[in-house]
């Protein structure tokens, strides 16, 4: 509930210093997602959040970052949960459909072996 004179009092409101306060990542529509990597802290707790970093949203993916790949059977475990969470707390607009993990610098996919002549 706001006080009277709220906005006379020259006060921001949570969102707008949050978003000023933690690293932006670019969403596909070109803006910053800060609070969507703010939120995600959140979700998974301080312990996760420490091995994982949000990279982008891109088309309702959500690109995430981990620092070992020993993460990721954990955190795929947790997947529908953490996507449940994650939506409750969001804007519709930025609604996240699936979440991807990958460790930088390894490719996010198997390379299918080559036939050989």
């Amino acid at each position: 509930m706001r006080r009277p004179g709220y906005k006379a009092s020259g006060w921001e409101g949570v969102g707008s210093v949050l978003s000023r306060s933690v690293n932006p990542v670019e969403d596909d529509a070109g803006g910053s997602a800060a609070l969507l990597e703010f939120h995600w802290n959140l979700v998974v707790g301080p312990a996760l959040a420490e091995v994982s970093k949000v990279e982008k949203l891109e088309s309702g993916v959500l690109h995430v970052g981990l620092s070992q790949s020993d993460w990721r059977g954990p955190l795929e475990s947790l997947k529908a949960k953490i996507l449940a969470d994650l939506n409750a707390r969001l804007e519709v607009r930025k609604r996240v459909e699936e979440i991807r993990f990958h460790v930088p610098g390894r490719p996010t996919h198997r390379r299918r072996p080559q036939a050989r002549p």
